[in-house]
């Protein structure tokens, strides 16, 4: 069923082609007031049939930590998680392989796959298994991802540069080769979307640090996966298996895509702070403060495409949204952003602008930008040379990938998922 979310809508373009959105009929539109966005859409569609599904394991000498023949909860994670893809309809076919500084391939049955992980397997495949260039990887794995592939890349995304005092210049590398490799990919194919999800499993064995020294540690470790490819097939894919659906809790999600979204939406006439009369869906005039100074208005979104694309986290987190007075970044209003509980309404958040300063005539433009997430920033360990209370459950080196990634993303402009833009008369 076809999504009112439009490729190329009123968001800008990020590389993408002007494509539809599809996912299922339940999160089809209802029919309401369109909020001064069109009904016309692109009914285009690049990508047609069931992709091509290849699973890459990363087995670096970190990751021996992780598995025990089937006994772990990383073992059960992945295990569960491709079972899910796998017989959700959507692969046209599902393929396993190892990767180090090579992919292995390791053929397509999952429960073998899976069970036969242990160290000793780890170690008797090819490969420079030592160190772990993930900006390498990361080229690897999109050289091998086309409109009709996905690639879902599963890591503990340690950096491991081997023996280096000054490990510093080496992240920053990594992180520009990183940009590199996703910009020329959105070059070569236009539209691309990545999802990662973070989950933590028990950890038994030798950590390598960024010395490339090992030591002995048993407790919970963070591991990644990854899954890269069009925007319709990452879709897909999220909501046939949901978060909810793994096997132990996801900790952190993130998606990005270069793919805006034309949302509804519309100014509610409660609660607010003032007055002022509605012109409109999406226009205001006659604008006064409250006897303290203050003024507020409710936008009334429906946002469920973005909540399927980017999770509710995201969508719930007020820094990802920008607020533009004529186009230009402005400081004087704070935003909340609450769930809709209103039955039969057709928005599924409201989101309350707050000033002190009475908006000038233009436009007030409010809208969901594409950045990294808070937690990649939280979880980087800086030194991993031991570890304490404060570095055991992060990861070292993490927010140079997803500083790597969005920066590509946004290389050409910082265009948002979606705009709602307010006519102040």
């Amino acid at each position: 069923m076809l999504l009112a979310g439009c490729f190329g809508g009123k968001g800008g373009n990020r590389g993408s082609s002007n494509t539809t959105v599809n996912v299922p009929e339940n999160f089809s539109e209802p029919e309401r007031d369109h909020s001064g966005v069109s009904d016309t859409q692109d009914t285009q569609t690049i990508i047609d049939g069931h992709p091509v599904i290849n699973v890459y394991l990363e087995n670096s000498g970190s990751m021996n930590g992780y598995v025990d023949k089937g006994k772990t909860e990383f073992q059960q994670a992945v295990f569960n998680y491709l079972t899910d893809v796998n017989i959700s309809g959507i692969p046209s076919a599902l393929n396993l392989n190892y990767i180090n500084s090579q992919i292995i391939p390791k053929g397509s049955v999952i429960d073998d796959f899976i069970n036969k992980l242990s160290p000793s397997s780890f170690s008797s495949t090819v490969g420079n298994k030592a160190t772990t260039d993930i900006s390498d990887i990361l080229k690897t794995i999109l050289s091998k991802t086309d409109p009709n592939t996905v690639s879902i890349f599963i890591s503990d995304c340690i950096f491991s540069p081997g023996r280096n005092n000054n490990p510093k210049p080496y992240l920053v590398n990594q992180q520009v080769g990183i940009k590199q490799s996703v910009a020329d990919y959105i070059a070569e194919y236009g539209s691309l979307g990545m999802t990662v999800y973070q989950i933590y499993s028990q950890f038994n064995g030798r950590y390598f640090d960024y010395n490339n020294t090992p030591r002995t540690y048993q407790g919970m470790r963070p591991f990644y996966i990854w899954i890269i490819g069009s925007p319709e097939h990452i879709l897909k894919i999220r909501y046939a298996v949901p978060k909810e659906k793994f096997q132990g809790e996801v900790a952190h999600e993130w998606s990005i895509y270069n793919t805006p979204i034309d949302v509804k939406y519309s100014i509610l006439p409660n609660p607010r702070k003032g007055s002022f009369n509605k012109d409109g869906a999406y226009g205001m005039s006659r604008i006064q403060k409250d006897r303290n100074g203050d003024f507020m208005f409710t936008i009334g979104a429906d946002l469920r495409v973005l909540q399927v694309m980017l999770g509710d986290e995201y969508l719930m987190d007020t820094d990802n949204y920008a607020r533009l007075v004529n186009k230009e970044v402005s400081r004087d209003y704070y935003i909340n952003v609450k769930h809709n509980q209103a039955q039969n309404s057709p928005a599924t958040h409201n989101i309350e602008i707050s000033t002190e300063v009475l908006p000038t005539k233009g436009q007030f433009i409010l809208q969901v930008s594409c950045n990294t997430p808070k937690w990649a920033h939280e979880l980087t360990d800086e030194d991993d040379r031991s570890f304490d209370s404060e570095n055991e459950r992060k990861t070292y080196g993490l927010e140079y990938i997803f500083n790597g990634i969005q920066q590509a993303f946004t290389a050409h402009d910082s265009n948002p998922y979606t705009k709602m833009i307010i006519n102040i008369k």
